[in-house]
């Protein structure tokens, strides 16, 4: 199996594109992106990948997010004309939620994270996971944009079968 990623850095706005090859039926896929940024206190922020292609079926597939130096927070998954949301306050300037949903072939208009920082937040730090057990084509290659880091740092990680490759 080979995993790799164009362009070489990660920046804001600019397309992302995830080459993969020989990756077999039943194996476990996990896309993690993790960003941290600065923020004004008490404000609002959106981190999101958009645009994003998948190109296989991703069953018994969780979406996790957690933000921290945040107060309200909110995930949205968007495809076509349909929305699932979770919404919710942090406990210590903490927010963890994680929603099953079939991750099906095709356009994601996005995955977003977004809410408000803490009364006195510099700064959030935000990861998203997109996991489950991969159908479809051996090769393929998964694209999307990630917007809302204009300044900050952003890693992103393929795992397969808990073997990780990191960008």
């Amino acid at each position: 199996m080979v995993i790799t990623q164009q362009p070489d850095s990660i920046a804001n706005g600019q397309q992302m594109t995830i080459t993969i090859r020989d990756l077999p039926d039943n194996a476990t896929f996990s896309l993690l992106i993790e960003a941290t940024f600065p923020v004004q206190p008490s404000s609002e922020f959106q981190f999101q990948m958009s645009r994003f292609v998948m190109p296989f079926t991703l069953t018994k597939s969780p979406v996790s997010a957690t933000l921290t130096g945040t107060s309200q927070n909110r995930l949205e998954v968007m495809k076509g004309d349909t929305i699932v949301a979770v919404s919710g306050s942090s406990v210590d300037g903490r927010f963890t939620t994680t929603k099953s949903y079939v991750i099906t072939p095709g356009t994601y208009d996005y995955f977003r994270l977004s809410g408000t920082s803490l009364p006195d937040g510099k700064s959030i730090s935000a990861q998203l996971q997109v996991m489950g057990e991969k159908t479809g084509p051996d090769d393929s290659e998964l694209t999307f944009v990630v917007e809302g880091v204009p300044d900050g740092t952003m890693k992103i990680a393929v795992l397969v079968n808990n073997g990780q490759v990191t960008f």
